[in-house]
This record gives C-alpha cells, structure tokens and sequence, in this order.
C-alpha cells in the first residue's frame, strides 16, 4: 500500500489538473461563508450547529471532488482509478505510463502497468513490474530502431494489458503484444498471483513433480483440434499435416494458460503457434477433472 500511495502522491504532484473557475468560485463561496472564530463560549454553542453545515458541506463536495469531478477532468487519472481490483487481498494495477507515436508510416500505442500489492512479503509485484518494463523498453527500442532502419516501410506496435483473473486466492495480469509488418502478430505474457502466499506461479507449479500434466492437457487440446476441424472447414491447425515437423505434439512445460470462471484451466497460444495466422491466438478450456489428481493440495 505505501507503494501505491508514494506513486499515486507523485502522479498527482506532476498532473495537477485545472480546476475550471466554476468549481474555484464555488469552493471560495463555500470557505467565506464560514463563521469567524469567537472565543465567546455562549456564541460558540448558540452557533456550532450553523458552524458544522457548511463545514460538512464542505467536506462533501471534496469527496465529490475526488471521486467524481477529478476523474473527469482528467483522463488519465480516471483511467488509473477503474483499473484498480479490490477483491481479497488487494492488488492495485495502474498505468504508469503511456507512449504514443504516429507518422504515415508508423504507429506506436504503448500502455505500461504497474502492480502494488497489499503486504506482499515476497516482492511478486516489483518481480512482474521489472519483466513488464523490460519487456515494453525491449520492444520500444527495436520499435524506434525500425523506424530509423526501414524508413517508409509500415509497420505498428500495440501493448495493453487487462486484469482477467482477480479471486480471494487468485490474480491474473495478461499483456497483449501486437504487431503488424509485413503481416499481424499477436503474442500474450501471463503473471500469476497466488494471493495467500504471495508467489508468482507458472503453469508448472500447479501439478506435483513427475506427474504426466503436459500429455494429459495436450491429449485434450488435440481433441479439441480434431473436432473443431471436423465440425468446421474453416477451422485448421497444424495437426496430422504432411509437415510433421510443424504439428502440435505437446503444450510447453509453462505454457500460457489462465483460469476459467469455473474454475478449469484455459490453454492459450500465441497466433501462429498452432495453426495458421486465421486462427488468431486459440485457446482451449481443459475440464478440471481431467488433470485433478496431478494438481497440488493447495490448488485442487
């Protein structure tokens, strides 16, 4: 929390917005309008009830101020407030950041989170904060670096993130890369919060050592292949091609994946990874009763 509080105390020191002199004149009315102090203690009681009026009157409109009239003047600053989960122990995700670049070439839109954790006593927020901005710098150098090296050819890059798992057990941040060059590329980073233990997870770190998650799940999701395919021509992915060398056989080790609201494991692949760009990134839900006994006590 006090590291949400230092970060939101210089957000607000460096982007003060301008009050409009509606609002000024209002405040200054409100503040005039106050009783002069007295040390008559009979017009101090007779008095009080008219003191306190304005006073909570006063007291409201700053709440007003805060939650509804500084949000809509500024943009960034409302964004900020409807990014931050509360449920369990809170996680605070704001954007720090945002970069923009536009020529008739090339496009650069860029948002940059940041996580905070309540009483985190093993630093999994400043752990995800460093890979994200390393990420985003790598990818916004070699953006620039382009720019410089290929002139008019046009190419973009996209990064967002949203909030997709925010549980009494669980937080899930995803960051969406997206590309364009000669043609779209979309790619995906998943961090995983176990709230009660404050422990990044990856996929691994669910299932007990030397137990067979990695076939089971991957069993499932050609399943899923097969029949999307059979039930869809429109539908193809690199499975029993005659370019074996590029077919799905097995998820990785920490494959992408996130939780369903009911709570099964959802398979996620980046857009060409196992099927052609068409497919966009696939995702594929594994029923929870496949995989159960592999899973750890803590997340069965």
């Amino acid at each position: 929390m006090r590291h949400f509080d230092k970060k939101m105390r210089k957000y607000a020191k460096n982007n003060r917005p301008d009050i409009p002199p509606s609002v000024a004149k209002t405040i200054q009315n409100t503040l005039e309008s106050l009783p002069e102090k007295t040390t008559n203690e009979h017009v101090i009681n007779n008095t009080r009830r008219n003191i306190m009026r304005p006073v909570l009157a006063l007291a409201s409109f700053f709440i007003v101020a805060t939650f509804i009239l500084l949000p809509n003047l500024n943009e960034n600053i409302a964004y900020a407030m409807e990014k931050i989960p509360v449920i369990g122990k809170v996680v605070h995700v704001i954007t720090i950041r945002n970069y923009h670049y536009s020529d008739p070439y090339h496009d650069l839109d860029v948002e940059v989170p940041s996580l905070d954790i309540e009483d985190d006593k093993n630093n999994a927020d400043d752990i995800i904060n460093k890979s994200v901005e390393d990420l985003t710098n790598t990818l916004m150098n070699q953006f620039y670096d382009d720019v410089d090296k290929l002139g008019i050819s046009r190419f973009s890059l996209d990064i967002d993130y949203d909030v997709i798992t925010n549980t009494q057990k669980w937080f899930t941040l995803r960051i969406r890369v997206s590309t364009i060059a000669a043609s779209e590329n979309t790619y995906y980073e998943f961090y995983h919060i176990d709230k009660e233990n404050d422990k990044i997870i990856y996929l691994s770190d669910l299932f007990e050592a030397d137990t067979p998650y990695q076939k089971t799940i991957s069993n499932d999701v050609k399943r899923q292949m097969k029949e999307q395919m059979k039930n869809n021509e429109n539908i193809s992915y690199w499975l029993d091609s005659e370019y074996e060398e590029w077919d799905f056989s097995n998820i990785d080790k920490n494959q992408n994946f996130y939780f369903a609201d009911n709570g099964n494991i959802v398979i996620v692949f980046d857009k060409y990874e196992v099927g052609p760009g068409s497919m966009g990134t696939p995702k594929f839900e594994i029923d929870k009763s496949l995989y159960n006994e592999f899973l750890k006590a803590e997340y069965k």
